[in-house]
């Protein structure tokens, strides 16, 4: 019988650390806002870092003029094997998704390794038709520190 009520008494010790625990830790690990989607809550507003590309026309286009909806953002480049691979994927996801989810395709357009006249070619001769921008200040590449791609 001192068995057990030793057990139980270790029992409710343990449970009740664990409770304190779980309390300590559940407040550093909580959302600050309410999660998008749950019942009872509305979406969370939050910024990214903002960037300038130039669209196929030459006009200037920030990321934040695309706020207010999900946007994709997709780094690539015309001599990048695994980009070439994912391109079909993005475009078939762009038209799926059209007037939904926004998608910018920034091509990484230094001017030597890729230029704008050269991915225009690239993306007309594939017969994609996602949005593209070009990146040629490497605004949006230093925004979100693109060392490599895909």
């Amino acid at each position: 019988m001192k068995k057990l009520v030793i057990l139980i008494i270790l029992l409710v010790v343990v449970l009740g650390a664990a409770g304190v625990i779980y309390g300590s830790l559940a407040g550093k690990f909580a959302p600050d806002e309410p999660i998008s989607g749950v019942h009872g809550t509305t979406p969370a507003v939050k910024t990214t870092a903002d960037f300038t590309v130039t669209d196929g026309n030459g006009n200037e286009v920030k990321l934040s003029d695309h706020f207010g909806k999900p946007i994709v953002v997709n780094f690539w480049a015309t001599w990048c094997p695994p980009c070439a691979s994912e391109l079909p994927h993005f475009d078939k996801a762009a038209a799926e998704y059209e007037g939904r989810v926004r998608f910018l395709m920034v091509d990484l357009t230094d001017g030597q390794s890729d230029t704008v006249e050269g991915a225009k070619a690239y993306v007309e001769q594939n017969g994609y038709t996602f949005p593209l921008y070009f990146d040629t200040e490497m605004s949006g590449a230093a925004a979100y520190a693109v060392r490599s791609i895909p």
